[in-house]
């Protein structure tokens, strides 16, 4: 326990038969027994208090280990559904600006056509006052 052998336990037990008399030895022997028993037992509870600690902060440290790896995994995931779906409306939208392009030129088209029928119809009316005009005068 202390290193010490048995021929030393036994020259420490003899001195102390000398020292302390026969009387005496017996209750001091039980007293160190009792005292080095609840060393023991003192020793023993911390360790296995210190063991306990150790195993729930061990744990706790791969829970967090755990949530992290699984914050990662699902942002990992947002990220990429992110993409996808950027990647999805940025097609759309280029789609939708050749159709946009596409609309375009037919709207400009049917605005010149409709021009061009607005400027024909003053040409008429225009065209039918004068007749008008002409005829008024000639009546006259």
């Amino acid at each position: 326990m202390f290193g010490i052998g048995s021929s030393e336990l036994l020259i420490i037990l003899v001195v102390a038969l000398l020292v302390l008399g026969p009387e005496h030895l017996p209750k001091i022997m039980r007293t160190v027994g009792k005292v080095m028993g609840d060393f023991r037992r003192i020793t023993t509870d911390f360790q296995r208090t210190i063991n306990t600690e150790v195993a729930v902060d061990e744990e706790k440290r791969i829970r967090r280990e755990e949530k992290k790896a699984k914050q990662a995994a699902k942002e990992a995931a947002r990220a990429e559904l992110l993409a996808e779906l950027k990647a999805e409306a940025e097609a759309k939208e280029a789609g939708l600006n050749s159709s946009v392009v596409t609309d375009k030129d037919e709207t400009e088209t049917q605005d010149s056509t409709i021009l061009k029928d607005n400027s024909l119809e003053e040409k008429s009316n225009k065209l039918k006052t004068s007749e008008t005009t002409t005829d008024n005068s000639g009546a006259v």
